[in-house]
C-alpha cells in the first residue's frame, strides 16, 4: 500500500506516517516533490527511522499519472486555499485523510466524502488513515460521494456555467 505526500510538507505527515506504520508495517510513503526543504525532511524522516517505508520520488511532471497507483492521500498542510490535489483524488475515486486548513473541510464532509483531523493531531490522521485501510465498506462509501461531489460541483461545464452566471451578475459601466 502507499500513500501520497504533495505540497506543503511538514512534520506532521511524518509523525502519522510513524503510527501508521506500527499497526500496517506493510504501508508505503510517497513523498512527491522536490526543493529546498528536502535535506530537512530527509533529516526528519532520519530521526523518526521510518527511512525504511518512505520513498522521495522528486519531481514528477503529471503526478495524476501516480494516483491510481495510490491508496489515500495524506494531506497534512496547515492552510489551504482550495486543496486541488484532493479533486484529482477524489476524481480517481481515492480516499482523503486531510487536516482541517481552511480549504480542505470546504470539499471534505467528514465521513462522507474524506475524513478530517484537526491540525497538529498525528495520532487523529494516522487513526483516520488506518480507519479507511481496514474498512472497505466505509471507504468504498466515502470514495463514491466524493467522485459523485467532484462531478457535481467542479466539472470543467459546471465550472463554466458558474463562471458565466458571475460574469452575468457584474454590472459594467461604459
Amino acid at each position: 500500500m502507499q500513500l501520497l505526500l504533495t505540497r506543503k510538507i511538514t512534520s506532521l505527515f511524518f509523525k502519522a506516517a510513524s503510527e501508521i506504520h506500527k499497526s500496517n508495517p506493510d504501508v508505503h510513503f510517497l513523498v512527491v516533490g522536490d526543493g529546498p526543504l528536502r535535506p530537512g525532511i530527509e533529516r526528519e524522516v532520519s530521526r523518526l527511522k521510518i527511512e525504511d517505508f518512505v520513498t522521495f520520488t522528486n519531481f514528477i511532471d503529471q503526478p495524476e499519472r501516480i494516483i491510481p497507483q495510490v491508496d489515500v492521500l495524506l494531506f497534512t498542510s496547515r492552510f489551504e486555499g482550495l486543496g486541488s490535489t484532493i479533486l484529482d483524488f477524489f476524481v480517481y475515486k481515492k480516499p482523503v485523510v486531510s487536516t482541517r486548513n481552511g480549504g480542505a473541510e470546504e470539499i471534505i464532509q467528514h465521513g462522507e466524502t474524506g475524513l478530517l483531523s484537526k491540525i497538529g493531531d498525528f495520532k487523529d490522521l494516522a487513526g483516520n488513515v488506518v480507519k479507511l485501510l481496514n474498512d472497505p465498506v466505509l471507504t468504498k462509501k466515502i470514495t463514491e460521494q466524493a467522485y459523485k461531489y467532484v462531478l457535481k460541483y467542479h466539472s470543467p461545464s459546471e465550472l463554466a456555467i458558474k463562471t458565466l452566471e458571475v460574469y452575468k451578475s457584474l454590472e459594467f459601466n461604459s
